[in-house]
């Protein structure tokens, strides 16, 4: 599925249900019953999907007519500007559950020290939830690689969008303002999928397949799961695992990715080749088929 536009994200209702989708990887690491703080609350469309989960929210909107609407299913909704960290002084010290952040990091120019300001208010044993787009995916590294970085209205390259984050960063972002990344999902689009614009003919195979190998190269959002950094061994030790475990998971992903590269590569292949088959049917074209069968048979043999 395709990730919805930052319009649809406003104003629609959300399908916790939903596979391969932002806001439902994030609803599902809140959890139910949660005194939950929203930063970027819009106009409430993540708010009354957290209520059917039977969680109390307290929500941060700069828009004071997305706060009205908001405030339909939030308890409290303040008007602030998240980088004017006087909204923190407003709330009390470890009195929530949760801290969402989804897609608001992105646009703001401080956001370490947002992040840091929700800090005091978690309690101890609290989690952050956070998404983020991931600048590495394979469309905007071929965008770039065909000398294009145009912004759009949402997506990728939305035009409000102030940082970009890989993996990498995003972690280092967690590290400074004292989380640490105990679970993380993705929002998966395959290469040529996003809303970025690419002259995929141009496009060499083997420049893609080296792309392709990179395991997060068709990831489109992270969705990650943070605890406060105490210094604790067994926190540390649940995220040093789940980093393992992580990389395991995406290596074998990437070698799915470039297995299915090389079989549509070979499919399109024998398509053309039977096509001349059928033209010529020459005992020399027959010869070249059987080989590229083979290969093709085999590999699908390893997917």
């Amino acid at each position: 599925m395709h990730p919805a536009k930052s319009t649809d994200w406003q104003y629609n209702e959300i399908d916790a249900s939903l596979p391969n989708n932002a806001h439902a990887l994030a609803l599902a690491m809140v959890g139910h019953n949660k005194k939950v703080l929203e930063l970027g609350c819009a106009g409430g469309h993540v708010t009354r999907a957290l209520n059917k989960q039977g969680c109390r929210v307290t929500g941060i909107e700069i828009d004071p007519e997305s706060a009205i609407r908001a405030k339909v299913g939030a308890e409290e909704v303040i008007t602030a500007d998240l980088c004017d960290l006087s909204w923190a002084d407003k709330l009390e010290p470890e009195e929530f559950d949760v801290v969402l952040a989804g897609d608001v990091l992105e646009h703001l120019s401080v956001p370490h020290h947002v992040l840091r300001a929700c800090r005091a208010l978690l309690k101890p044993s609290g989690t952050l939830v956070v998404s983020l787009p991931n600048i590495a995916h394979v469309d905007a590294r071929l965008a770039l690689l065909q000398g294009r970085f145009d912004y759009r209205p949402w997506g990728l390259l939305d035009d409000t969008h102030l940082r970009f984050y890989t993996k990498e960063s995003a972690g280092q972002l967690l590290g400074e303002a004292g989380f640490v990344p105990v679970d993380t999902a993705r929002v998966i689009v395959p290469v040529f999928d996003t809303e970025v614009e690419l002259d995929r003919e141009a496009v060499r195979a083997e420049v893609l397949d080296d792309l392709l190998r990179d395991p997060e190269a068709e990831t489109y959002q992270f969705v990650i799961a943070a605890a406060l950094d105490s210094g604790d061994v067994a926190v540390r030790g649940l995220s040093a695992r789940n980093a393992e475990l992580d990389e395991r998971l995406m290596l074998e992903r990437t070698r799915t990715a470039v297995l299915e590269s090389q079989l549509h590569e070979l499919s399109q292949r024998l398509r053309v080749a039977e096509t001349q088959s059928r033209d010529i049917m020459s005992t020399k074209t027959f010869r070249y088929l059987a080989p590229l069968r083979r290969l093709y048979g085999e590999l699908r043999g390893h997917k």
